[in-house]
């Protein structure tokens, strides 16, 4: 899942560091598909050597994505989708060496805990929905009316998870779709492809990054082959994924030329409309003429889903803001300045504000402006020491990280304060709604209507939601509707008297009974979720938060002694070494967790002295058991027989692990998915116990689908590699020559099946053509041995050319969602500070015409409107009236502009301590500050 907004942040503060893609598509001859041809150059400029893609992404999208054009109706459409898809991709990258497919399997643990938490939630949710939808239909049969048969239950996405029937059936076409395009299509014959199935431990991105630090540690390994198409000696990586957690892994491995692929996401308030009645586009529920919805089955090439927009993030661009932005530290740190360790430490910072290991610091929120306080403590620390945060391998300096806490200690406050003043503003914005789900009511009550026009703009009007929360309501009520699908297997509806009642019904008769049905759910699925009468018993920023904040958080299951604080912060501080490590190195730990649901603050963090932490590797979950410790008792169906009853019997000696229903903190939050799930730990040694306890009673089956894989290397049996594997003199050839075989590590045939099919079927057989005289060799596929990971370029290494301008580096503050911004906080009263320039991107222009001016003295009158306010008001001066402001009280902040009377009261309480430096000194600017940072003339270039 990643960080979540971290790549909204990221493209919004590094513009160009994203592009669109150059899309060349294929075309249709007597309706036959013809592909691109993609051994001419890629139209966007760039030629990739290695293409990786995170299938999970993949999968979940073509299987259940409520942008689908089609339903898939069994899983032979969903195979074929995830076919086409990859495709696509492939036909658009246009990858000259390597194909690597990475589906996710087991997880270490500490990812485990998220997903038990997920899931257990989901299956709640899923099954509240569908006993209001029960609970409405009642209702509308006692007050006479006919509603519509209940819809089929549908596919269940749980079963996007390893070790189930489904996902087996993925690996095995996966198996297939490699050797018919390795057999059939030309393009594909000099592609070297790596499949990393779920029978392989590990999440896919993860084995990705690992796969890449061992290639690159090889002596062989060469950072700059030749490219046909390009003048320069480069390497090119290309991930495809969504999670923004990617960004974090790129820039991990400091490779020079890395790039991540991802389709567009549209922000909430700019998609199309989409009604919730028929899932069709362009008009919303109360203008829906009662169109059929959306059919079932395959996509095609031409669907709409397979053109929608893909985006390249470029990491070298990246890093040429970041070296920009950090580039003023060389001239104050007393060490060598090495921007490659300047990377490892910003990786570092960005766990601070989420990670999917560990619960996220009360006091940082991205946006809130917490990553840019974070990268300016850095700035204002760094010069203080004698070193960097981090060292080569992922290994974490405690005693200067240890710096970072104290000063987050001394601001949690004041940014806790701050935040509750803009949520009780919030508070007072929704109640004062004029438009809701009880006004809309009265309205059409008072208008003779029989229904209610309830469409999304009119929840996001009613609940004031962030584009971040649209989604979540729009998921709900598309659910209620059965554009999406439910949770569970797929039942045939028997026929009943209610079902006959409603076929003599004409059909506006059911449109009408459809759509008030569809309605009342969605209302009453609102309701439910929405919980007004929630109490914010800990009150974050008011007096005597701290002491609130851990009763009521841990106070119920732990006892809050000395030994308890001291306790949640090494754990905290462990699991922050755990997750560097596993960025930089791989699993640290299969078994380590995070024990809590929570964070502590950063004062108590900043109270204790750490020691690094040392791991146990210990051996990742069988499948069956991560499925046994992830999945809700709902979805016991998913396991074999005799595990099912490790869940659902009285008698199982783990039945604790299953509850029906499980409790929420509210976080005093209205909404139950701001709510967090308080699901229990579970006993490895338990769980391990009960299933052994059943193994015997497993199919051979079963015991396949709970096998630990290896690694696949495909290639074409005339490529070099397979010509030489051929020729070898016994089964194991050891891969030393990249020029060769592009990979290094060894490739042996498989003891148990044949390296070379002469038929490649489907699974089931049937689904597709099969694969006659497969040309596509299966080799099991060893990576080199692990060893340090060098946070380096590589000796040798070509950087690539500077794609940036001077006033590109000028790099822009991302605009913030909540309405506060705490960066400013970050600055260090006496230390002195960088001087990078970082304005808004219309300052830039005005800025250049301006400096001259404003360095002989001049009262600057063209910039005062456009100096950015970080807390409290500017002085007033002659300044306030420029550009029509007329502020007498100087340059309002975002306390001073609220018309409301209530306001004035919580202005008082949450009085800022931390107040802009002033930048009109002797009656001349000698300063300028922009966009949360004050920046001296003595800099400024014209």
């Amino acid at each position: 899942m990643g960080v979540p907004t971290l790549f909204k942040w990221l493209i919004s503060k590094y513009p160009k560091s994203i592009t669109d893609c150059v899309e060349e598509m294929g075309s249709f001859i007597d309706g036959q598909y013809v592909p691109p041809d993609i051994s001419k150059p890629n139209p966007n400029g760039i030629e990739f050597d290695n293409f990786y893609i995170d299938m999970n992404g993949v999968i979940h999208n073509c299987c259940h994505n409520e942008n689908l054009d089609k339903v898939p109706l069994n899983d032979d459409d969903m195979f074929n989708n995830i076919f086409l898809y990859v495709d696509r991709l492939v036909e658009l990258v246009r990858p000259r060496k390597l194909l690597f497919l990475a589906v996710d399997g087991v997880a270490p643990r500490a990812k485990m805990n998220q997903q038990r938490s997920r899931r257990f939630s989901a299956f709640q949710e899923s099954q509240d929905r569908r006993d209001a939808e029960d609970e409405v239909r009642a209702k509308l049969l006692a007050d006479g009316m006919h509603v519509p048969p209940k819809r089929p239950r549908s596919w269940d996405s749980n079963q996007i998870t390893p070790g189930t029937e489904f996902m087996m059936k993925v690996c095995k076409n996966l198996r297939y779709y490699i050797a018919d395009r390795l057999t059939n299509n030309p393009d594909w014959k000099g592609l070297t492809v790596i499949l990393s199935d779920g029978t392989v431990p590990g999440e896919g991105e993860h084995k990705i990054m690992d796969y890449i630090r061992r290639e690159r540690a090889q002596p062989g390994y060469n950072p700059n082959t030749k490219q046909p198409f390009h003048r320069l000696f480069t390497t090119r990586h290309i991930l495809h994924g969504l999670d923004a957690d990617l960004i974090m892994l790129g820039l991990a491995t400091h490779e020079q030329h890395f790039y991540i692929l991802r389709e567009e996401v549209v922000a909430a308030s700019k998609q199309v409309a989409r009604c919730l009645l028929c899932g069709s586009e362009g008009h919303m529920a109360s203008e829906c003429t009662g169109k059929a919805p959306p059919p079932r089955g395959a996509l095609g090439r031409e669907s709409k889903y397979m053109k929608q927009h893909l985006q390249i993030l470029h990491l070298p661009v990246l890093r040429e803001y970041l070296q920009g932005e950090f580039q003023s530290l060389e001239r104050l740190i007393r060490f060598p300045y090495d921007f490659e360790n300047v990377i490892d430490d910003i990786v570092f910072l960005c766990f601070l504000v989420g990670n999917d290991f560990l619960p996220h610091l009360p006091c940082l929120d991205i946006r809130e402006g917490g990553l840019n306080l974070l990268f300016n403590l850095y700035k204002s620390l760094l010069p203080t020491q004698d070193g960097y945060f981090t060292s080569e391998g992922g290994i974490v300096n405690l005693k200067r990280v240890h710096l970072v806490f104290d000063e987050l200690a001394k601001i949690e406050g004041e940014i806790l304060r701050r935040r509750r003043a803009v949520q009780l503003d919030n508070e007072y914005r929704k109640r004062s709604r004029t438009i809701g789900v009880q006004n809309m009511s009265r309205v059409a009550e008072k208008k003779n209507k029989e229904e209610i026009d309830l469409d999304a703009e009119d929840f996001d009007r009613a609940v004031g939601l962030d584009e971040e929360k649209k989604q979540e309501v729009n998921d709900l009520l598309a659910e209620v509707n059965g554009n999406l699908f439910s949770k569970e297997e797929e039942e045939p509806e028997k026929e009943t008297e209610e079902t006959t009642q409603f076929e003599k019904l004409t059909e506006e008769e059911k449109l009408d009974s459809e759509k008030k049905l569809n309605l009342e759910v969605a209302k009453k699925c609102f309701d439910m979720n929405r919980h007004d009468d929630v109490v914010d018993t800990v009150r974050m920023g008011e007096e005597g938060w701290q002491t609130r904040y851990y009763v009521e958080k841990f106070g119920k299951t732990h006892k809050l002694t000395s030994q308890f604080y001291e306790d949640i912060a090494k754990k905290y501080v462990e699991g922050l070494q755990w997750v560097m490590q596993y960025y930089y190195r791989g699993v640290p730990s299969w078994e380590w967790f995070f024990p809590y649901h929570f964070s502590p603050c950063a004062f108590t963090l900043s109270r204790y002295q750490y020691a690094s932490a040392k791991f146990k590797l210990g051996k990742p979950f069988r499948p069956l058991d991560q499925l046994m410790a992830n999945q809700p008792p709902g979805c016991a169906y998913l396991l074999p027989k005799p595990m099912q009853e490790l869940m659902t019997s009285p008698n199982s000696p783990i039945r604790d692990f299953y509850p029906k229903r499980i409790e929420y903190d509210t976080n005093g939050k209205p909404f139950r998915w701001l709510w967090t799930a308080l699901i229990s730990f579970i006993d490895q040694d338990r769980l391990t116990a009960a299933i052994d306890s059943v193994m015997g009673k497993l199919t051979p089956e079963d015991l396949y689908r709970n096998r630990v894989g290896v690694e696949l290397l495909c290639v074409h049996r005339l490529n070099p590699l397979g010509f030489q594997f051929e020729k070898a003199p016994n089964d194991t050839l050891i891969l030393r020559d990249a020029k060769l075989s592009s990979v290094f590590g060894a490739v042996e045939e498989d003891k148990d099946e044949s390296s070379l099919y002469e038929t490649v079927f489907s699974d089931p057989p049937g689904s597709f053509p099969n694969v006659i005289n497969n040309q596509c060799l299966f080799l099991h596929f060893m990576m080199p041995p692990a060893t340090k990971h060098s946070s380096h370029m590589l000796p040798g290494a070509v950087p690539p050319p500077k794609l940036l301008f001077p006033e590109d580096i000028v790099v822009q503050a991302p605009p913030l969602d909540r309405r506060m911004d705490v960066s400013e906080l970050g600055y260090i009263h006496g230390v002195e500070q960088p001087k990078e320039r970082t304005w808004g991107s219309g300052e830039v222009r005005e800025l250049r015409r301006s400096a001259a001016v404003m360095k002989r003295g001049y009262e600057g009158e063209g910039m005062a409107s456009k100096m950015a306010n970080v807390g409290g008001a500017y002085p007033p001066q002659q300044y306030s009236v420029m550009y029509g402001q007329g502020y007498p009280g100087g340059f309002q902040s975002y306390q001073q502009s609220f018309q409301q009377p209530y306001q004035q009261p919580y202005r008082q309480q949450y009085q800022q301590p931390y107040q802009q430096p002033r930048n009109l000194l002797a009656g001349a600017f000698t300063a300028i500050t922009v966009d949360s940072v004050m920046y001296p003339l003595d800099t400024v270039k014209t």
